[in-house]
């Protein structure tokens, strides 16, 4: 967590504690500077960022260290919103930082996570798709015995009733 006043850094630990008690908190920093070196240092899953810091803002980070690391930006100020949705941010999120807007943010973070682990069969099934390699053949139960039936051979599916009729 990168939040250079201490009361909102021990606050927004507080809310993840009672929100997410698995999770685990690898650092804090205070500035830009330490920011970076704890990012060089560790390893994150999630970072939850300040935007004005005590050095600079916290944009200056990613331009100091580009991750792809998802970001949740908490600020008092409105008007960096745009900019943040350019450096990986999943939530922007308006102090004083509410456990129901943490929560949401969170589980924006965790739906990602999510989507990113079953993105490789995603990815390989549309490879194959798109390579061109059509199906020639289809397997097909016929009583208690499977038969393979070649595309060409086929003019259509019909399915009624939880059937499938080629």
């Amino acid at each position: 967590m990168v939040e250079d006043e201490r009361l909102a850094y021990e606050e927004i630990c507080r809310m993840m504690r009672k929100l997410r008690s698995t999770y685990d908190f690898a650092g804090w920093a205070e500035s830009v500077e330490q920011a970076v070196c704890l990012l060089k240092a560790e390893k994150f899953d999630l970072l939850i960022i300040d935007i004005r810091l005590s050095d600079g803002v916290s944009f200056e980070i990613f331009e100091q260290y580009p991750v792809e690391i998802p970001v949740i930006f908490t600020t008092a100020y409105d008007e960096y919103a745009l900019d943040a949705f350019r450096v990986n941010s999943i939530d922007y999120l308006l102090k004083p930082i509410g456990e129901r807007e943490l929560d949401a943010a969170l589980g924006k973070f965790e739906r990602r996570c999510y989507l990113r682990s079953v993105t490789p069969e995603y990815r390989k099934l549309e490879a194959e798709f798109l390579s061109g390699g059509k199906k020639n053949r289809f397997l097909v139960q016929t009583g208690d015995t499977f038969r393979p039936v070649a595309t060409s051979d086929i003019a259509f599916f019909y399915s009624e009733r939880s059937i499938t009729t080629a």
